[in-house]
C-alpha cells in the first residue's frame, strides 16, 4: 500500500492509503503485456494468476481483479462475489456471448457486453 496526501474542501491534507496491487486471472500474453505497462506507468503492482484459488488467495487487499472471461471460469465470479475477504473487491472484465448466458455472470449487473 501506498500513502498519499489528499486535500480537503478546508485545505488541509489528509492520509490516505490506497491498494496498490491488481490481481489479473488470464492467459493471453498480449494483455499481460498490455496491463503490465499501464500498471507499471500507475505505480501498481499486478499479480497475474491462473487458477481461481490463486484468485481468491491474492484477491484480499486488491484494488480490483481483472478477468478474461473466455479464460476465467464463471464460478469464479460467484467465490469472489460471496467470499468475506473478497466480495468488496471490484471485478473488470470483458464478458463474452458463451459468458453472459452462464448464470453466476447474473452476480455482476454492472457487466455489459460491449456493442460493437
Amino acid at each position: 500500500m501506498h500513502l498519499f496526501l489528499v486535500w480537503q474542501n478546508s485545505g488541509e491534507p489528509i492520509d490516505v492509503k490506497m491498494p496498490r496491487k491488481i490481481v489479473a486471472v488470464l492467459a493471453d500474453l498480449m494483455f499481460q503485456v498490455k496491463i503490465s505497462d499501464a500498471a507499471k506507468r500507475a505505480g501498481v503492482v499486478v499479480e497475474f494468476v491462473k487458477t481461481p484459488d490463486s484468485a481468491i488467495q491474492q484477491a484480499p487487499g486488491a484494488a480490483a481483479v481483472i478477468l478474461d472471461l473466455n479464460f476465467a471460469p464463471p464460478e469464479l465470479i460467484a467465490r469472489m462475489k460471496t467470499g468475506d475477504d473478497t466480495r468488496s473487491i471490484p471485478l473488470v472484465g470483458a464478458p463474452t456471448a458463451e459468458a453472459t448466458a452462464e448464470p453466476e455472470v447474473e452476480l455482476l449487473p454492472e457487466v455489459q457486453p460491449e456493442s460493437t
